[in-house]
């Protein structure tokens, strides 16, 4: 079965998991390159794609729940070590309240106008600015490596 990285990802790369079309080796290679390397553009633009999984240009702030549980859960041996155990809800449950805490921070300063939704242009700017909820590690802005925004303090 899918993880939901698994999804989200092979779908940032152009993948359809229920159609015919797959992910190339070159594509997937290519979206592992700008992770690793690309400019701050390119990897938040890639990273946009793993949020907004429905192709409408936006997400919300479940949707956004939603890409960190599963990231947290593809990291279950890490959840164990920090002693959150090995029970995937309960593991959520204890987990939640910080991420939407985080999201809500994120959420009021990429969405000003309360419109409860983030498209690609204030998520870019805001993972330039260090204010988008890190996911993976080589993820860090410029502006975190001036010592900026930390989320879960």
């Amino acid at each position: 079965a899918w993880s939901g990285v698994s999804t989200r990802l092979f779908r940032a790369c152009g993948g359809n998991i229920v159609g015919t079309k797959g992910v190339t080796f070159k594509a997937y290679k290519e979206a592992i390159e700008v992770l690793a390397r690309g400019s701050e553009n390119e990897r938040a633009k890639l990273l946009f794609l793993v949020y907004d999984e429905k192709g409408r240009g936006a997400f919300n702030i479940d949707e956004a729940r939603d890409v960190y549980e599963a990231f947290f859960m593809a990291s279950a041996p890490v959840a164990k070590l920090l002693g959150l155990g090995e029970n995937v809800s309960v593991i959520k449950d204890r987990l939640r309240p910080h991420v939407r805490a985080a999201l809500e921070r994120m959420f009021a300063q990429l969405d000003p106008g309360n419109t409860g939704e983030i498209g690609v242009e204030a998520f870019t700017e805001g993972f330039k600015s260090g204010k988008v909820l890190p996911i993976f590690q080589n993820q860090k802005s410029s502006s975190e490596r001036r010592g900026g925004p930390r989320y879960f303090h």
